[in-house]
Order: C-alpha cells, then sequence, then structure tokens
C-alpha cells in the first residue's frame, strides 16, 4: 500500500526554436507542475503463486537442447527466460490492481494514466514499485474579475485606437474617389457587413485578451504528464491528418524546415497554453458555480437547420455532453465580457 503522498519536481527539458524565444521556453519550465509520486508495496507471499503460476506458462513453450518442448525443469526454464522478463510478466498482472487499491486507500484523484518505475524487484523479497500520475492542481483566482475588467477595458482601448486610425485612412481615400454618388454606392453596400464584421471580431478580440491576460497573471501550472499525453495526442492527430493526404511526417518537416524535436517542443508549448485555459475556466466555473442545463443543450440543438444532423444531435449521448463543456466554456467567456 502506498506511502504518504511525495512530490518530485519533473520540468520538461525543451528546446529552443525559431518559433519559440528565450523567454517562452522560460515560462515553459517554469509553469510545468509536479507530479504526484507514490510507493507500491507488494508482499512477496502475493507475489510468489503469481510468480510461480508465470514461470510455469513460459517453461511449457521452451524447448530446449536435452529435453521435450515445456519438460525442462523450472530451475532451468527460469535462467533461460531470465529474470527480467518474469519480473515484467508479473508486474503486468499485479500492478493494475494493486495501482487501483493503493490510488483508493490514499484517496488520489489522477487525471492521467500512470507510469511505473521498479525500485526493488528481488525474488523472495517484497517488491516495491514507484507510480507516477497527475492530479489536477489547484487554482487561486481571487481577484480574477479585477484582472479581466482591466484587461477587457486596455482591449477595448487598443480596439477603438485602431479604428480611429482606419477612419482617418478611409478620409484619405474617400478624397482619392473621382465621384460622390460612386462614394455613397459602396458605402451603402458595405456598411452594414463590415458593421456586423467588426462587431463579432471586437467581441473575439476582447475575450482573446481577457483569457490571455488572465493566464498570464494567473500562470496555471499543469502537470508533466498531463501535458505529456494532451501532446502525444496532437502528434498522433497530426500523423493521421497527414497520412489521410498521403504525406508522411518526415517529408512534412522537411517542407517546415524543422526537426522533430523541434515539432515534438511546439507541440507541447502548444498543449500547455490550452491546458492552462482548460484549468483557468474549470476554476471559473467551479467558483461562479455555472452549468449547463439539458434544457439548454436541447435549445442549442433545436436552432440547426439540417435535420438529418439535428436528429443525430438529439440521440448521440456523448456529442451532448461535448456541447454542454461547449456552451460552458461561452458562459465563462460571456461572464468576462460582462464585467
Amino acid at each position: 500500500m502506498p506511502d504518504k503522498k511525495t512530490q518530485e519536481k519533473k520540468q520538461a527539458q525543451p528546446k529552443k526554436t525559431p518559433a519559440n524565444n528565450q523567454s517562452s521556453t522560460a515560462s515553459l519550465e517554469e509553469l510545468v507542475a509536479d507530479d504526484t509520486q507514490i510507493e507500491i508495496t507488494i508482499a512477496w507471499h502475493k507475489i510468489k503463486p503469481i510468480y510461480q503460476k508465470k514461470l510455469k506458462e513460459q517453461a511449457a513453450k521452451l524447448k530446449l537442447k536435452g529435453f521435450r518442448q515445456g519438460k525442462a525443469p523450472l530451475a532451468v526454464a527460469e535462467k533461460e527466460i531470465g529474470y527480467e522478463k518474469m519480473f515484467n510478466l508479473v508486474l503486468q498482472e499485479m500492478l493494475p490492481a494493486e495501482y487501483e487499491a493503493a490510488i483508493k486507500a490514499g484517496k488520489y484523484q489522477p487525471i492521467t494514466r500512470p507510469e511505473f518505475q521498479a525500485i526493488s524487484v528481488n525474488k523472495d523479497n517484497d517488491w516495491i514499485v514507484k507510480a507516477f500520475f497527475s492530479e489536477k492542481p489547484e487554482l487561486k483566482i481571487d481577484g480574477y474579475k479585477k484582472i479581466a475588467k482591466k484587461a477587457k477595458i486596455q482591449a477595448e482601448e487598443e480596439i477603438k485606437k485602431v479604428e480611429e486610425e482606419a477612419k482617418k485612412g478611409d478620409a484619405k481615400k474617400k478624397k482619392a474617389e473621382k465621384t460622390k454618388k460612386e462614394t455613397s454606392k459602396r458605402s451603402t453596400k458595405d456598411s452594414p457587413k463590415q458593421e456586423k464584421m467588426n462587431s463579432a471580431q471586437k467581441k473575439d478580440a476582447i475575450a482573446q485578451k481577457v483569457v490571455s491576460t488572465l493566464v498570464a497573471q494567473l500562470q496555471p501550472s499543469v502537470p508533466r504528464l498531463l501535458i505529456r499525453e494532451s501532446a502525444q495526442r496532437e502528434m498522433e492527430n497530426l500523423v493521421q491528418r497527414l497520412k489521410n493526404i498521403n504525406l508522411d511526417l518526415e517529408t512534412f518537416l522537411k517542407s517546415r524546415q524543422m526537426t522533430q524535436e523541434q515539432l515534438s517542443y511546439q507541440l507541447t508549448y502548444s498543449s500547455l497554453s490550452q491546458l492552462q485555459v482548460e484549468l483557468l475556466f474549470q476554476a471559473i466555473v467551479q467558483k461562479e458555480e455555472f452549468e449547463v442545463s439539458q434544457k439548454e443543450v436541447d435549445e442549442f440543438i433545436a436552432k440547426t437547420e439540417d435535420e438529418k444532423i439535428k436528429k443525430q444531435m438529439m440521440t448521440d449521448k456523448s456529442y451532448q455532453e461535448y456541447l454542454k463543456s461547449v456552451l460552458l466554456k461561452q458562459k465563462v467567456i460571456d461572464s468576462l465580457l460582462a464585467l
């Protein structure tokens, strides 16, 4: 069973790339949180019968000189098989249940798959295995509204400045136009569309500014294994997308003039950034007790014009759960923009 929870700092060691400067490299190193590690002790009296079972299974497959297949003495077979293979076979069978028991006893809450390290696996002795996993880090967001409100004001001022500069440019352009009639027609035709686009763009720009400022100031830390799992998924998705267009990773990297190590770093940094936002949103949802009801999901689906897609959405529970998470994030964004 596990001892008291201990922590071991496992910081990522990223390499500098042309796309990432020294400051971003430092941020990555500083924002990788500790993984949780526990020691699991398995008594030899529990190991021994499993060890003997695995040994007999492996011995039955052996065909050694001077013996018929499976007829070599266990001591001879054990030497041939090798102790490393034997303890790995035993751990593969025993470790999942021992790990689950250790997690339950210690009241841990892993959010990643575990990694294991054999510490002591000597025959006739208790075995000690160390397990590493990520738990959800605590993020304190006291004062986040003040930060968000200030960032929102800054974003609005920046947008206003850009718009004023654009107006000056438009004024100069109008003077150069041939006739007032042409100017009037073009203005009448284009204004409604341009105003609508600007409104959506403004909202998006302000939201991005607010969220990025909150992340920069609150600095959510993300556990190492969680980042690694996310980056690995991103790599697998990229490889699959390339495969769909008949392109391999090596060719892709050559076209981008980058190494696989540089790509891995970029995916790691991207995963960190995305996970920071996720943790921030989760913290706000928890603090403000935001929820998405089934009624809200149904109302969203009802707005879908394609009847075939609408029907699929109404019956696909996994999609509805995904939709809930999207609507929940939108509630967070709307609350930030309303400050």
